[in-house]
C-alpha cells in the first residue's frame, strides 16, 4: 500500500445554494478500482483507494457572513451509483463562515471507492473550499 499526502480537491461553488443538490459541486471523489503496472505491463489484480480527508478549509472572500453546505455521498455497491440525495448526509448545513474569515473543518473522515464529498454556498464565487488529506492504494 502506498499513501499520498495532497490537496484532494478544490472547489468555487458559481451558483448560490437554494435547495437541496442545487448548485452543490463536488470538492472529492475517491477513485474507483483502478488497474495497476509494472513498467508498461499491467499487474493482475486490481487496487482500491482508501482516503482519509483530514480537513476541509473554507475561505469566505465577502465583507459579509456567507453559508455553506457539505454533503458526504456514499457509494452503492449493489447499484454502483452514489446514494439519493438524502437529509441525513449533511456534515455541515446553512453553516455561517464570519466576512473575510477562513474556517477549518477537522473531520478525520474516512472514505471507500467512490464516495463522494459535495459543497455549496449562499453566495456564488464568494466561498472557496479546499479539502486535504491521504490516499491510500
Amino acid at each position: 500500500m502506498a499513501d499520498r499526502f495532497a490537496i484532494l480537491g478544490q472547489a468555487l461553488p458559481t451558483g448560490a445554494w437554494s435547495a437541496p443538490a442545487t448548485n452543490e459541486v463536488e470538492l472529492y471523489s475517491v477513485p474507483l478500482v483502478a488497474e495497476g503496472t509494472v513498467g508498461s505491463e499491467p499487474k493482475s489484480v486490481a487496487f482500491q483507494t482508501q482516503t482519509v480527508v483530514s480537513s476541509i478549509t473554507v475561505c469566505n472572500q465577502d465583507a459579509s457572513a456567507r453559508d455553506f453546505y457539505v454533503r458526504l455521498r456514499k457509494w452503492d455497491v449493489s447499484t454502483e451509483a452514489l446514494e439519493a440525495l438524502l437529509d441525513k448526509q449533511f456534515l455541515f448545513y446553512g453553516t455561517s463562515v464570519g466576512p473575510n474569515r477562513t474556517q477549518i473543518l477537522s473531520l478525520a473522515l474516512t472514505l471507500s471507492p467512490g464516495d463522494e464529498i459535495s459543497v455549496g454556498a449562499s453566495l456564488i464565487n464568494k466561498l472557496s473550499f479546499t479539502a486535504m488529506g491521504i490516499e491510500v492504494t
